[in-house]
C-alpha cells in the first residue's frame, strides 16, 4: 500500500458503520483471529464507536495498514498475537504504535533534501548560484 494513497482514503469519521465493520473483518482475517472468536455485534458496535471517538481523523485504510505493519514486525509492538481475543487494549496498542511509525516516516521524508530534475539537492543550490 502506498502511504500517500492510504492517507487520502475515507476518514473513519466519514465512513459508514458497515464500512468500518468490513475493514475490521479484514483485520480479523489478517491477524489470524479465528471466526468463532470474532466480536459479537454488541462488541463490534462498541469497537466502531471507540474508533469514531478516538481515531476519527484516521482513514479506513490506515486502520488496515496499522495491523498489516504490525504482523510484518514493522511496528514497535512486543506481541502481535491476538490470542483469540480482539480487545480495545490490543487495538489501542497497534494504533499508538502506528502513530509513532507514521511520525517517524513523516520526519524522514521532511529531512531528505528536495532535489530538482537535474538531481541537485536544494541545499546545494545556494552554493551553485553564488
Amino acid at each position: 500500500m502506498n502511504i500517500f494513497t492510504v492517507l487520502q482514503a475515507e476518514k473513519i469519521a466519514d465512513a459508514t458503520d458497515e464500512k468500518i465493520k468490513e475493514t475490521l473483518m479484514k483485520v480479523f482475517l489478517l491477524i489470524g483471529l479465528r471466526q468463532q472468536h470474532y466480536p459479537n455485534q454488541m462488541a463490534l458496535s462498541f469497537i466502531v464507536n471507540y474508533l469514531r471517538t478516538n481515531f476519527s481523523h484516521k482513514t479506513i485504510d490506515e486502520l488496515y495498514l496499522a495491523f498489516e505493519l504490525a504482523i510484518q514486525n514493522k511496528l514497535d509492538v512486543e506481541d502481535v498475537n491476538v490470542y483469540d481475543n480482539f480487545s480495545i487494549v490490543f487495538l489501542e496498542k497497534i494504533m499508538q504504535s502506528y502513530k509513532k511509525w507514521l511520525f517517524k516516516q513523516s520526519s524522514e521524508v521532511q529531512s531528505k533534501p528536495v532535489q530538482i530534475e537535474n538531481k541537485i539537492p536544494v541545499d546545494k543550490l545556494a552554493e551553485i548560484q553564488e
